[in-house]
């Protein structure tokens, strides 16, 4: 039940097949006539953040209308989570529990799939005037995303809308940045050739522009009940995995990094094929 005094949670759909998936306990949004489909879900949280500029939700999100398929909580359940774990800035829900262990990071797991994911996220922070690395940013299963599945309260919008305006801003007077992120192909996703890297690059910012900038992260952490199908079988070696490498970010202890480096360059074929 949603308790939480100002709250709103959509849920985005591109067709009658995909409204016809929605939670019902969900806001619906529209997207069918999006007229930049390459942005993805950045199109949809620029109108949303516009729509409540003068009158925010405490918090605010939009999921995908595949959400229940990756992730098995329904939306009373959500609401639930975020009700009994009060007082933090953004909520994850991360559905890909595999990535999260098997990865450093969000960064070298979109290196792995995209491409040169880190060296342009890098770029952005320096025109930022930020000096770091992302690919030195460890991140467990308290902040790894990866996807839209996560509410946040207005400080994180504010903050954000406005970090990602600045990138527009700066691909006005940097063509080869703007190249980067917004040409038709850049994204290298198997699943849709003509996708520029922007929407892979922006879902990351996410947690990365969290840990930034110290933000309270609730990270969903999953059971045998709120995973997918897939991983049910795995589930321990997942979690022993990851359990390993948030003791090495924990005690920055060489010695776990050595010992998760080597579980997960290790693990079992049937696992590593979920991720690949």
């Amino acid at each position: 039940m949603n308790t939480m005094s100002n709250i709103k949670i959509y849920q985005i759909y591109y067709d009658q097949h995909s409204k016809s998936h929605l939670d019902s306990g969900y806001i619906p949004f529209d997207n069918t006539e999006n007229p930049f489909p390459g942005l993805r879900e950045y199109y949809v949280w620029k109108v949303l953040y516009e729509k409540f500029s003068d009158n925010m939700p405490e918090y605010w999100g939009a999921v995908s209308w595949k959400l229940y398929q990756k992730l098995n909580l329904k939306s009373n359940h959500i609401f639930d989570i975020i009700n009994a774990n009060p007082g933090f800035d953004i909520y994850f829900f991360n559905p890909f529990i595999d990535h999260e262990s098997l990865f450093f990071n969000v960064w070298e797991q979109g290196d792995f799939f995209h491409g040169n994911l880190s060296e342009v996220a890098n770029e952005i922070f320096r025109c930022q005037g930020f000096s770091i690395n992302v690919n030195s940013i460890p991140m467990t299963s308290d902040n790894t995303l990866f996807t839209n599945s996560f509410i946040a309260n207005s400080k994180f919008w504010k903050g954000f809308m406005q970090f990602v305006n600045l990138i527009f801003i700066e691909c006005e007077s940097n063509p080869l940045l703007k190249s980067k992120l917004f040409d038709m192909g850049t994204g290298n996703y198997s699943q849709d050739q003509s996708l520029c890297m922007f929407p892979f690059i922006i879902e990351r910012l996410v947690p990365t522009y969290c840990i930034i900038n110290k933000l309270k992260i609730f990270g969903f952490k999953h059971t045998k009940h709120s995973i997918h199908e897939k991983y049910k079988d795995f589930f321990d070696d997942i979690n022993t995995i990851s359990n390993i490498k948030k003791m090495y970010v924990k005690y920055n202890d060489i010695e776990l990094f050595y010992c998760w480096n080597h579980l997960r360059n290790n693990t079992n074929s049937a696992l590593l094929s979920l991720i690949t």
